[in-house]
């Protein structure tokens, strides 16, 4: 008990003391912290790729050129296709909140005269009113969060090109100086923690971009089939949400809904295909991208998931949400790793 009470505490300063150094390390980068992370991924997804072409002759810095570019015109073609959509659906949205909160009202009215019927008095006004000025404060101050994160979005990817380029030539190199500074006892085990971490970073961010890409297509065909309006943009979210694990495709719900709500005369069947479109978009997901896919990528427990996100969201909003699961992961690993490697020295 004493060896395992000692091994136990010192594995914890250590992990204590990287922990703080990645948290030091991404305040000091915090104004460029999202097209960091976006220019990682993009490390992450092109570089097996660069090193094929490396492998078949063409020069580091050649191959990586080529590959940004088919980004960057990937991107534009993509952008020039959505953006202006998704702009002028966020404008009709702003536009329909009026309606949608009569339509709301007018519900509420209906069900105060139903109960009436059966003899029961009951103020469904009182009840709704306070919700429904609060769900139309929140939806306005969500849209305009949507907005100011979209410019700014569009205004850091300038930044992700450059920060790619540089990811792809040197991160290698960058990697390997610093693995060096290991002590020769710990060398071996610095690899195998780095690798462990870098298998199962990749994994998952390859997968959970395939798993809200599909989510985007599945749910943005389904609600122009139904007629529910601002297709795209209502796809756009649900694609976005479900970044986040079990809550993101509960929270996918409330805007189709909402917006069914506020269509008169009220139509339950739309309501509820609404929602059906998410269910069918999550049984896609769950048939296809999570076996396939993610299904070895983490290892955490669903509670522990929960509470990582809400932990993540209260301190950093959405983007904690997203990154919640990959930092928990990668913390997990590396203490299982220092636990084990500590242990044995």
């Amino acid at each position: 008990n004493k060896l395992f009470e000692i091994r136990f505490l010192r594995v914890s300063v250590v992990f204590v003391l990287v922990t703080a150094l990645a948290i030091l390390i991404a305040g000091l980068i915090r104004p460029v912290l999202v097209p960091f992370i976006v220019a990682f991924v993009l490390y992450g997804l092109l570089d097996p790729i660069r090193r094929s072409m490396t492998r078949l002759g063409i020069p580091r810095t050649p191959a990586i050129l080529v590959l940004l570019l088919l980004v960057i015109l990937f991107g534009f073609l993509t952008g020039g296709f959505l953006i202006p959509k998704l702009a002028k659906q966020f404008a009709q949205l702003q536009n329909q909140l009026p309606q949608l909160w009569s339509g709301l009202t007018q519900l509420s009215n209906s069900l105060e005269a139903i109960l009436a019927n059966y003899g029961l008095s009951v103020d469904t006004s009182a009840l709704t009113k306070p919700v429904i000025n609060q769900v139309s404060t929140l939806g306005k101050s969500a849209l305009v969060a949507s907005s100011n994160a979209l410019l700014s979005l569009t205004s850091n990817s300038l930044l992700v090109p450059i920060f790619a380029f540089f990811l792809l030539r040197d991160f290698h190199s960058f990697r390997n100086k610093l693995l060096d500074t290991l002590p020769n006892s710990k060398f071996e085990l610095g690899w195998i923690i780095y690798d462990k971490v870098a298998k199962q970073l990749q994994s998952y961010v390859g997968g959970i971009l395939l798993q809200s890409t599909i989510m985007a297509l599945v749910t943005t065909v389904g609600f122009a089939i139904l007629g529910i309006q601002n297709p795209f943009l209502l796809g756009f979210i649900a694609g976005v949400l479900n970044l986040i694990p079990y809550v993101g495709p509960v929270l996918a719900t409330i805007p189709p809904t909402i917006i069914a709500l506020g269509i008169t005369p009220i139509s339950p069947i739309l309501i509820l295909s609404g929602i059906a479109v998410i269910i069918v978009g999550q049984v896609i997901d769950n048939l296809v991208t999570i076996p396939i896919v993610l299904a070895q990528s983490v290892a955490l427990h669903p509670l522990i998931v929960m509470i990582g996100i809400i932990v993540f969201g209260n301190f950093f909003g959405l983007l904690g949400m997203v990154v919640a699961i990959p930092v928990i992961s990668t913390g997990n690993i590396v203490f299982r790793g220092l636990h084990q490697g500590l242990g044995e020295s």
